[in-house]
């Protein structure tokens, strides 16, 4: 049996520290979108608020305000939901990415492990990966900063990922390493990523949208411009055992040995 899903990348402009006017216009997004029971829907990093470092003041729990919206549409609309915000357990605060089941039911979250500068002032680390089964296979899910750091890519697809999502709020000045670190993140673990960054302006930064789905084999299956827009993306993960199967390049890691060099001793000619 083929094993298929359709993802629903949703490129949102979002309002600076605003949930209401959020979650407002992504309900909007989403009704005009054409989803089917099963879908992802997969929504930026900090879809509520945008990166912000007013960690106190925007944070909500698992039972609070955000959540209960991502567990009202997958319930409705019979849907999966996966966006991050800013998570409050007991007076610590986490860039904390949810996954939601088409029952409204939460099925886990993945607190961001590598957080960026002065966020790493603001929020507390998370130290697990998330893998989640979605549409037949192995999905994990990572945010932002995570993109650059290829072991937590390595570790998911050693544990039998098949698929990634990357949610972001990746600022417009680096754009072009969102786009190669997200391909390469595909190439190096012949794996599907699917990267949904935000778009618009915060007071900080500027975003150039520019979310992504890539194939196994490291090729664009859809890339979106800069306006907010939803895309609906459908895989087929034949292609990710069949690439496996033709050039098996994970099984052939080898185990890492280092060797401590010491200093080359000095020629005759040097010690004369």
């Amino acid at each position: 049996m083929t094993r298929k899903a359709r993802v629903v990348l949703v490129q949102a402009d979002l309002t600076w520290e605003d949930p209401t006017a959020n979650l407002k216009n992504l309900d909007a997004m989403l009704s005009d979108t054409a989803l089917q029971p099963s879908d992802v829907v997969v929504l930026p990093e900090m879809f509520p608020t945008g990166f912000s470092m007013n960690a106190e003041t925007i944070a909500t729990s698992r039972d609070g305000l955000v959540v209960e919206w991502m567990r009202r549409v997958a319930a409705s609309r019979k849907v999966h939901v996966l966006g991050s915000h800013a998570e409050n357990e007991n007076g610590r605060i986490f860039n904390a990415a949810v996954v939601v089941a088409p029952d409204g039911m939460v099925q886990g979250a993945y607190r961001k492990i590598h957080l960026f500068q002065d966020e790493q002032n603001h929020y507390s680390s998370g130290d697990k990966l998330l893998l989640v089964p979605l549409c037949g296979v192995t999905a994990a899910v990572f945010i932002c900063y995570d993109l650059r750091f290829p072991e937590l890519f390595r570790a998911a697809s050693t544990h039998g990922a098949q698929l990634f999502f990357v949610v972001a709020s990746w600022p417009a000045v680096r754009q072009g390493h969102w786009d190669l670190l997200l391909h390469a993140r595909a190439i190096e673990n012949q794996a599907f990523v699917c990267g949904c960054n935000r778009t618009g302006r915060d007071p900080n930064q500027t975003y150039a949208g520019g979310s992504v789905v890539v194939g196994p084999g490291g090729n664009t299956i859809r890339r979106l411009d800069v306006s907010p827009q939803t895309a609906v993306v459908e895989l087929d993960f034949e292609e990710v055992s069949t690439l496996r199967k033709k050039f098996d390049c994970l099984s052939d890691r080898r185990p890492l040995i280092y060797e401590q060099l010491s200093s080359p001793r000095p020629s005759r000619k040097e010690q004369n």
